[in-house]
């Protein structure tokens, strides 16, 4: 099992680290904006934005190719759509347990590849997370960008469940 630490600079910046090493940043363009950025620590850059008549649809994109595709399901899951790997595969984002601070992602075969435990940071007005992924998903390619999609997955889940709590 690897950990990694993602921190919450501000409101609007989450840096994903490994034994505090830099991996790269998920940059939100307004507080409560679906859009955002990714930067990797080489500077490659990708696109986070809504798509569809209802924008239900989060896509992620380098220059016009999407690259990793979600979508919040009616079971308050999250399916993410990869490239990794063939066309078919796809998986499953959600909370775990009665704790709403703690989200797992699964495979197409329902096996864990990572947990997701967040940390408000009431200073900071934000959440800090943990990330602790399993030898399989550390096979995976472009892991980083995955893991700051993930991160994405995250806030947009839990911005979904406070909406649908007003």
């Amino acid at each position: 099992m690897t950990e990694y630490q993602v921190k919450s600079d501000k409101p609007k910046k989450f840096t994903l680290m490994f034994n505090y090493k830099f991996l790269g940043n998920l940059l939100y363009d307004n507080w409560f904006s679906l859009k955002s950025e990714i930067i990797l620590a080489d500077d490659t850059r990708f696109r986070i934005e809504p798509t569809g008549y209802w924008g239900n649809t989060i896509e992620v994109k380098s220059n016009e190719n999407t690259l990793i595709s979600f979508s919040l399901d009616w079971n308050n899951t999250i399916i993410i759509k990869p490239p990794f790997g063939n066309n078919s595969s796809y998986f499953i984002f959600k909370q775990k347990g009665l704790l709403k601070s703690h989200y797992i992602l699964l495979d197409g075969d329902k096996n864990e590849l990572l947990a997701v435990q967040s940390d408000y940071m009431w200073s900071k007005l934000n959440y800090d997370y943990n990330i602790t992924t399993s030898d399989d998903f550390e096979k995976l390619e472009d892991k980083e960008l995955f893991l700051l999609s993930v991160i994405h997955c995250t806030n947009y889940y839990i911005t979904m469940m406070i909406v649908a709590a007003i």
